[in-house]
């Protein structure tokens, strides 16, 4: 199983991971959603919060430098600078991760 969480604004990715203040927390196994949940997100705690809720993905929009730091050594697959609708996105995740084989993050179980 694997964690993912994206920052949202509204339907959509939020523009930049220090201004969201907002998540989808999705649990994904063999290319199905098993749960998802919106969460509040504290900027100042995020990798705390996000490595406490097992994110092993997280999908965003654009990071500073502060950001990038922030992560910096957390078990986390960041992939940044994506736009879009929530969904839109979580589907093309999971359709390309199934695809091949297994969902990104997957190193054994988390």
């Amino acid at each position: 199983m694997t964690t993912i969480a994206i920052t949202t604004f509204g339907n959509r990715v939020s523009a930049r991971l220090d201004c969201a203040d907002c998540f989808l927390l999705v649990k994904v196994h063999d290319g199905k959603v098993l749960t998802r949940t919106s969460m509040h997100l504290d900027p100042r705690g995020g990798r705390q919060v996000l490595e406490g809720l097992g994110v092993r993905v997280l999908i965003c929009g654009g990071l500073t430098e502060q950001c990038v730091r922030m992560l910096r050594g957390s078990r986390i697959r960041v992939i940044p600078w994506v736009q879009g609708d929530v969904e839109e996105v979580l589907t093309q995740f999971i359709a390309l991760h199934a695809s091949a084989g297994a969902v990104a993050g997957k190193e054994g179980t988390s």
